[in-house]
């Protein structure tokens, strides 16, 4: 039987007297998926992301993430959840004048004590782990260069780093190649795929290019106006209907 990793169900959310995402809106995604989300600026894919995130607070509605509903638990109980969940966004969260390894100390969370975390310091393990993910993810010979220096892709590249030493469970990324030229763009959807089928991590993009959309992901997931036009296999879809639903 699927296990659910993301549920909406009959979810509303209204600012200002303006439904962003309007009534019923439902969506449920399987673990282990890779999903896209698709529509245009303004449509409702990012609001979304900030209701899983608890940024927006839905009118009304269930919201469940990893079997819990994340509008009664404690915030004990929220923290654990959102640790499974890790960020990409257009603009990696990197500091430019820093190198790939510092960066990634940075965002380290498994320091072995209050001391070693006030230094960044690290153990022997937890370097040769750092440098194992970076080799995995072809950047090993980036580790000491300073993050200006790399390319959009090697950056976003940091960013998955960073992520995978969290060991999440779920990936949200919010138009993760719009800034990426087109061969970059494919590297990191092919990336984030490969840590999908190996490691079993459920992914969701928001993703403005429809061809991508169609050929990288399971399923897509259609958005305009806040509402859900299409949640389906991708082998069911054609870039055709995809710009008749969302034109």
């Amino acid at each position: 039987m699927d296990q659910n990793i993301v549920k909406l169900k009959d979810v509303s959310l209204k600012i200002n007297d303006e439904f962003l995402l309007y009534e019923n809106f439902n969506l449920t995604i399987n673990k282990g998926k890779m999903v896209a989300v698709v529509g245009q600026s303004g449509s409702g894919k990012t609001t979304v992301f900030k209701i899983l995130t608890k940024y927006f607070l839905p009118t009304k509605g269930l919201v469940e993430l990893f079997g819990s509903d994340i509008g009664k638990i404690t915030k004990k109980e929220w923290k654990n959840i959102i640790k499974k969940v890790g960020f990409l966004s257009q603009k990696p969260n990197l500091i430019d004048s820093q190198n790939v390894f510092h960066n990634i100390t940075k965002s380290f969370n498994n320091y072995k004590n209050w001391f070693y975390k006030l230094f960044n310091i690290l153990t022997k393990q937890q370097k040769i782990k750092i440098f194992e993910v970076l080799d995995e993810l072809k950047i090993l010979n980036k580790s000491f260069v300073r993050v200006d220096e790399l390319s959009g892709g090697q950056q976003q590249r940091v960013e998955i780093a960073k992520l995978l030493l969290k060991d999440v469970e779920l990936i949200l990324a919010d138009e993760p190649t719009s800034n990426l030229d087109f061969k970059n763009s494919n590297d990191v959807l092919d990336l984030l795929r490969k840590l999908n089928q190996e490691k079993n991590i459920s992914v969701i993009v928001n993703i403005h290019d429809l061809n991508l959309a169609l050929e990288k992901f399971d399923e897509i997931i259609a958005i305009k106006n806040g509402k859900i036009l299409v949640h389906e296999d991708t082998k069911k879809l054609d870039l055709w209907k995809l710009k008749k639903l969302l034109d």
